[in-house]
């Protein structure tokens, strides 16, 4: 594991050799020192093009340190910065030194603690910079509020922007109608993300009579000639039995309790007939205007 020391020294190496334009600093814990050292030397830079500071705590004071190295630095073009506890305010000077940066080109902040306060932040920093083209701000507990804001700050950026990752975040039923409404104008754009969820309107459940009332005109059957049928009596009035069996007789696809609601619905007062003459089957079937 690095210590602060050694980190020091190398970086004090790395400003007198011009070959080093790739380093890698992840899972050494460096802790928020590290990222007062790491601030200057990333603004004195002249060569670094990549550098991975993943797994390093270097929390907020760390993160305000290396964002002020940014603002100025010219050459680096990836960081990774991700698993680093920055918080919203970590995240907040990250965004500040986008609006003046002019080479980063891909930054990852994944599984930082931003919140969509955070989020929002830098969403509206976002349209600021026209280099960045791959921004990862997955495992962040940055909500649907969160992501839209992200979403809508894309929307502004230039064609030249090509990933938002939400890797490990499960979007909502209306973003994914957003994003593929984005398709249209930002087909090359990626948004990879761990699967739609969330909550849908269920469609308005039917009454019985209107359940039967739509399975009669799907499947071609005339109510009124149905019950006539079973109408042994001819009195416009059928007995439960003789109802229930020219449901039967159609397969009509109601449920017992439905069987039952529509049974008490027309039945007569004395309660052993149901009532189905002809204008209250017309009604039924062309109306549905029957009180429940």
């Amino acid at each position: 594991m690095l210590s602060t020391y050694r980190l020091l020294f190398l970086l004090n190496v790395s400003q007198t050799s011009y070959r080093i334009t790739h380093l890698d600093l992840a899972h050494n814990l460096l802790g928020e020192q590290a990222g007062l050292i790491l601030g200057p030397a990333l603004a004195d830079s002249e060569v670094l093009q990549t550098l991975d500071i993943s797994w390093n705590h270097l929390r907020r004071k760390g993160a305000v340190a290396i964002a002020t190295g940014l603002k100025t630095n010219q050459t680096l073009k990836i960081l990774n910065f991700s698993y680093n506890g920055l918080g919203d305010e970590g995240t907040a000077a990250l965004a500040d030194a986008l609006k003046v940066n002019s080479t980063l080109e891909e930054l990852d902040i994944s599984n930082n603690r931003i919140s969509k306060a955070g989020a929002t932040v830098f969403a509206k920093a976002l349209p600021s910079n026209d280099n960045l083209r791959i921004l990862k701000i997955g495992q962040n507990a940055i909500q649907s509020d969160g992501i839209v804001a992200l979403l809508n700050a894309v929307k502004s950026m230039s064609n030249t922007f090509q990933c938002i990752s939400f890797d490990g975040l499960t979007i909502t039923l209306e973003i994914d109608k957003m994003l593929k409404e984005m398709k249209e104008s930002h087909s090359h754009l990626s948004v990879p993300h761990a699967g739609v969820g969330g909550y849908k309107q269920p469609k308005p459940k039917l009454q019985p009579h209107e359940k039967l009332k739509k399975y009669a005109m799907e499947n071609n059957v005339k109510l009124k000639d149905l019950f006539v049928s079973f109408d042994k009596e001819q009195r416009l009035l059928l007995t439960e039995e003789e109802f229930r069996n020219a449901l039967k007789h159609i397969s009509a696809p109601l449920l017992e309790i439905e069987r039952q609601r529509m049974i008490k619905q027309f039945q007569k007062d004395a309660g052993e007939v149901i009532n189905v003459d002809y204008i209250a089957l017309l009604q039924l079937v062309e109306a549905c205007d029957v009180p429940s």
